[in-house]
């Protein structure tokens, strides 16, 4: 027998509040921000360390397969950098939402037993996947230093808002379809195929 679905009364953002409900519900956001990342490296023997190891080992399949092989690093300047900055936003962007169009799927019982801001869910994840950034965000100034980047306030500025006007777009998808995903399941396949196409029609890998 399958679970009934839960009947849940739809309302526009702006009534109940909007990103208010984030912000005076931050300590609790930041607690769900804390378990998804525990679960997340629950059972690991490295930890935290894997967040280093993913994007390294990515960026140097990356690099041997588009840039040697392919010889897209003879026409790209400084294209060690350009490409680990492109899988960097871009793997955050795919993380994220996958992530937040499963939060209120899989959070569904403890939506039912406990009242609070339905939307600290997506933003959890998605604050997680964040904190995961940080490491690959680390690694990416080094190496721009290494490249002779000299930092300034306009470029400074100029990447955090670049950052966050992504995270606020991803943001938005992941609610609009993790609320799709509560009603139609297969809508996780849809994000699977969108996520696919973004991950190939970025210009870092043509």
């Amino acid at each position: 027998m399958t679970e009934a679905r839960p009947q849940v009364a739809l309302r526009e953002p702006w009534r109940v509040g909007g990103p208010v409900p984030l912000w005076r519900e931050r300590r609790l956001l930041w607690q769900l921000t804390l378990s998804v990342r525990s679960k997340r490296l629950q059972g690991t023997v490295l930890g935290k360390a894997w967040d280093y190891i993913n994007p390294l080992v990515q960026f140097s399949v990356y690099f041997l397969v588009i840039g040697k092989l392919l010889g897209l690093e003879r026409s790209v300047p400084n294209f060690p950098l350009y490409i680990f900055t492109g899988l960097t936003t871009v793997q955050y962007f795919i993380g994220g939402l996958q992530s937040a169009t499963a939060s209120f799927e899989t959070n569904r019982r403890v939506i039912r037993a406990v009242q609070f801001p339905r939307e600290l869910l997506p933003a959890s994840r998605l604050l997680s996947e964040f904190v995961a950034l940080g490491p690959p965000l680390i690694i990416l100034v080094i190496v721009a230093l290494l490249f002779g980047w000299r930092p300034d306030i306009l470029s400074l500025g100029v990447a955090v808002a670049g950052v966050l006007l992504m995270a606020v777009f991803t943001f938005g998808l992941g609610l609009l379809f993790g609320v799709a995903n509560v009603f139609i399941r297969d809508t996780r396949q849809v994000v699977s195929v969108i996520t696919t196409l973004a991950r190939w029609a970025v210009p870092v890998i043509y």
